[in-house]
């Protein structure tokens, strides 16, 4: 199911509002991402906000928008290196379309999956 593209879904299933953002400044501006835990579960979604160029000491910075399922809507900023985007934790999309459709089609699946493994090392019945 297509959603508008000023909406994001969390892992949870609320639908969040985004403010349109300008991505005619850095290729990867506008981009989202998925932040996923040591189990490759989706810990976090984002989005990219701004790309800073930096000096050779520090690097290019990149400023991400988290989303947030309690509050229901966009919540906070994280200021990263550039290149910490390039560890495995981080999948990148093209869109919010598109990460919609990855989380609903694949990563929710994935997380079903994996906490149902938990209940059962646990020793608890599945619901």
């Amino acid at each position: 199911m297509a959603r508008p593209n000023n909406e994001v879904w969390f892992c949870k299933g609320e639908v969040m509002p985004v403010k349109p953002i300008n991505t005619s400044v850095h290729p990867l501006v506008g981009r989202c991402l998925h932040g996923k835990n040591e189990e490759g579960i989706v810990d976090y979604q984002a989005q990219i906000r701004a790309v800073f160029p930096s000096n050779a000491v520090v690097g290019d910075l990149v400023l991400i928008q988290y989303f947030d399922a309690l509050v229901g809507e966009a919540s906070t900023l994280r200021l990263l290196p550039l290149t910490e985007l390039t560890h495995e934790r981080w999948v990148l999309y093209e869109d919010l379309e598109h990460m919609n459709f990855q989380y609903e089609h694949v990563e929710r699946y994935r997380t079903e999956m994996w906490e149902r493994r938990q209940r059962r090392k646990a020793g608890e019945n599945d619901p």
